[in-house]
């Protein structure tokens, strides 16, 4: 079998990085990442084709600047990206939550209540703590004293465990909080104890939101603590802070499932439309996204990080070539 000769193994290798390139870009940017692919591939093919070592390393100066810049002016399009799956993350977490709220209607014929309460009506567990089992986390739920507060001594070992999908991916909290509310009202879907009568839903459920993304509250995921009516309008009328979750709005979870994404202030009349359950209201939903959750980031990041090292693996070759010159 005839070897390879080392003009054929470097056009092998060349259009085996050219492939690699365009597709790690393209998985890191989406369809314009074949523009930062081509000036990396430019750059480098204008530079690798110089005569002299010399001015090899002089062209490698001038493509690092460039690449470089590139990567830069790269960066905020990769910082919306990381918003965006951290948005997607986040409405994934309302969706799972969401599966569970379904189920355990299903099983019980009604939603759950706001919280559990003792003999006196005093608050004990909230309806995240009750919802452990239709989310996959049965390990917690069947060790908690349910006759206990969930900040009693026997229950706070296991309540002050951190769940993943009770918090936003866009909060930095490392404590075991929550930034997903239900709307505690006579109005709304939820009601307080076993004492109140469920109420019937005769509003649209695509119509009628059932839980809010609440930034920054700092309330533990297991405490019977919620929103109440005019917490929740307030929050879906007023514009989010600068720093405040996802900077650009706030996602809901409607009755019937979907999610939607508040991504400018609704009027008082809206919210409060939205949030009852039995209203009849004609409501107005053109400020409400109804999203899809997206694909998690790690697939795009991992495609990023590809990019970067073979954006700048280049620079070797111009060692190398210079050793097979000085060999020659």
């Amino acid at each position: 079998m005839q070897r390879l000769t080392p003009g054929l193994v470097e056009i092998m290798w060349s259009l085996l990085y050219v492939i690699a390139i365009i597709a790690s870009a393209v998985a890191a940017f989406g369809i314009v990442g074949f523009i930062p692919a081509a000036v990396v591939i430019v750059c480098w093919g204008f530079t690798l084709s110089a005569p002299t070592y010399g001015q090899r390393l002089g062209r490698a100066m001038v493509a690092l600047v460039i690449v470089i810049l590139l990567l830069a002016l790269s960066l905020p399009g990769v910082q919306n990206a990381r918003e965006s799956s951290r948005r997607g993350f986040c409405a994934n977490n309302l969706l799972q939550i969401w599966y569970g709220l379904d189920a355990y209607r299903k099983q019980h014929g009604d939603f759950p209540t706001a919280s559990t309460t003792d003999g006196d009506g005093k608050p004990l567990l909230s309806w995240r703590l009750v919802l452990l089992p239709y989310l996959e986390r049965n390990d917690i739920y069947r060790r908690i004293d349910h006759s206990k507060p969930w900040n009693h001594a026997v229950n706070q070992i296991l309540t002050a465990t951190r769940i993943s999908f009770y918090q936003c991916p866009s909060d930095p909290s490392e404590l075991p909080t929550t930034n997903y509310f239900a709307v505690v009202d006579q109005r709304t879907i939820w009601h307080r104890d076993q004492t109140e009568r469920p109420k019937a839903m005769t509003d649209n459920p695509s119509q009628t939101i059932m839980l809010v993304e609440a930034y920054g509250r700092g309330i533990p995921w297991a405490a019977p603590e919620d929103l109440t009516f005019d917490d929740a309008v307030k929050l879906l009328t007023d514009a989010p802070l600068v720093n405040e979750g996802h900077a650009r709005g706030r996602h809901v979870v409607f009755a019937n499932g979907t999610v939607g994404f508040v991504g400018k202030p609704l009027t008082r009349a809206t919210a409060e439309a939205l949030l009852t359950c039995n209203g009849g209201e004609a409501v107005d939903t053109s400020g409400i996204e109804i999203v899809a959750p997206i694909q998690p980031y790690r697939t795009n990041q991992w495609a990023l990080i590809l990019f970067l090292i073979l954006s700048l693996l280049p620079v070797v070759r111009v060692g190398v070539r210079k050793d097979a010159q000085g060999s020659e």
